[in-house]
């Protein structure tokens, strides 16, 4: 009934002498290998060990330059907006997705300021099951329901 087993020190100790063996086999690493993990490490120490010391002076961060990004990229959308709408608009092409309609129309109230758009369904009031029952997809989803 009683059984011996290995100790903590025990199974510690084997374990770290096959770890040792395992770490001497010269079969793991080819000679390449351990030359470019040696060339990797050194780079790495040598970089790190620059920049402490070695620290180029950056220009200082400015607000101007963030709002001259926004402005420049403001313009650029604005006049893209302006002569190229009516080409994007429905008006002109009637074979345009939904998706496109509704990126050209943002894009023109977010960048001309219109807050009402003709894009958004207004519904008639609420859902009357008595007039639009739909009653063959309630049928197809019966099982589901009653399982």
């Amino acid at each position: 009934d009683i059984l011996v087993e290995p100790t903590l020190e025990e199974k510690k100790g084997t374990s770290d002498g096959q770890e040792e063996g395992a770490a001497t086999d010269p079969t793991l690493f080819s000679q390449s290998s351990m030359q470019a993990v040696m060339l990797i490490h050194q780079q790495l120490c040598l970089n790190f060990a620059r920049s402490l010391w070695y620290q180029q002076t950056l220009p200082p961060h400015e607000t101007k330059h963030y709002l001259g990004l926004f402005l420049s990229c403001y313009q650029t959308g604005a006049s893209l907006v302006t002569h190229f709408y009516p080409l994007m608009g429905a008006e002109l092409n009637d074979q345009l997705l939904g998706s496109q309609l509704l990126a050209c129309t943002l894009s023109n109230n977010t960048l001309f300021g219109e807050a009402v758009s003709d894009l958004m369904v207004k519904p008639d009031g609420p859902y009357d099951f008595y007039q639009h029952p739909n009653v063959p997809e309630a049928r197809h989803c019966q099982p589901v329901l009653q399982g």
